[in-house]
């Protein structure tokens, strides 16, 4: 694995200035909040843990507490937004400063083509079918197909998957419609390798460690297990996201079965093949890629004007 580069994490976004568009913000899985809805970062586990270990850690569990204790009074969960919900909370907070309008609850059905470029897309909206004119391209974010079964199966047959930890929209459709008109699919897989830990390499890698109990040594991911009380926990795998998708170029532009542009269509996200190979080098390995390619498929069609939309 190649050394180089750090994992980023958003500046923490508080959701109160999102005024009444904080309840269209997808909160965190259940598994990722504590107390009903707080969001926690990892370095803050420890001192809520244990808040009687330091004055420190007295100190920031109480000011988290605190503050949750006021969110839940006026919000059905906390407003203190961290990662991935800071992330998309302060790209939305942005969006709507700039005049930015929405359309929730929308699935795509199909792409438009004129002259050989895509056009547009039919998609349908709270029950009403549209057609959304697109003058400059259509990008491709629509989460990838993970929530699938059709697709998880497709892409990995020989495993018995039958469920997802991706939002449960996310079922190809973008791919779907890609792959209607001669989009290419881009499927990698990454090759095991072993670790210090014989049969598992836990803390091999350092995005292991960095995940870790930062109080364990010498292995932050390896402990042993010999004081009672004793709990077993089922795990079951599931996906979470997919290295496949369409096959695109540097400026996100997705390619057809000669390998040229598809004219006017680009993608992103996990509608676009993995940029790191099929490997999983660090947290956020989608919305990375996602921010940078979006941003170039953006420029790459800077100039659009205003798109035009027509109901049937």
């Amino acid at each position: 694995m190649h050394k180089g580069g750090r994992a980023l994490s958003p500046v923490p976004f508080d959701g109160r200035r999102l005024g009444s568009d904080f309840q269209l913000l997808r909160p965190p899985r259940d598994e990722f909040m504590v107390l009903g809805g707080m969001m926690v970062g990892r370095d803050e586990i420890r001192h809520l843990i244990r808040p009687w270990r330091s004055l420190q850690s007295s100190s920031i569990a109480s000011r988290i507490l605190v503050r949750y204790l006021a969110d839940r009074f006026r919000c059905p969960r906390g407003t203190r937004l961290l990662l991935g919900n800071a992330l998309v909370g302060r790209l939305l907070f942005s969006y709507r400063q700039i005049g930015g309008a929405l359309s929730m609850n929308t699935s795509l059905e199909t792409l438009c083509i004129e002259h050989g470029r895509v056009t547009g897309a039919w998609v349908h909206s709270n029950g009403v079918r549209w057609r959304i004119h697109a003058r400059r391209g259509v990008v491709l974010a629509t989460g990838g197909p993970s929530s699938s079964s059709a697709w998880r199966s497709r892409l990995m047959p020989e495993r018995d998957l039958p469920m997802s930890l991706a939002f449960e929209g996310n079922t190809g459709d973008g791919l779907d419609a890609a792959l209607s008109i001669g989009g290419v699919l881009d499927q990698r897989h990454a090759s095991p390798r072993s670790g210090r830990d014989l049969q598992f390499g836990k803390g091999d890698y350092a995005l292991n460690r960095y995940n870790g109990d930062p109080d364990t040594a010498p292995n932050r991911c390896l402990s042993p297990i010999d004081s009672a009380p004793f709990f077993a926990v089922r795990v079951t795998p599931a996906p979470i996201g997919s290295s496949m998708g369409l096959r695109t170029d540097a400026d996100a532009r997705v390619l057809d079965q000669r390998l040229e542009p598809i004219a006017g269509l680009s993608a992103c996200g996990n509608d676009m093949s993995s940029a790191m190979g099929g490997t999983y080098p660090g947290p956020g390995i989608t919305l990375g890629p996602a921010l940078v390619f979006g941003y170039r498929a953006a420029r790459h069609a800077a100039g659009s004007m205003a798109e035009g939309v027509t109901q049937t």
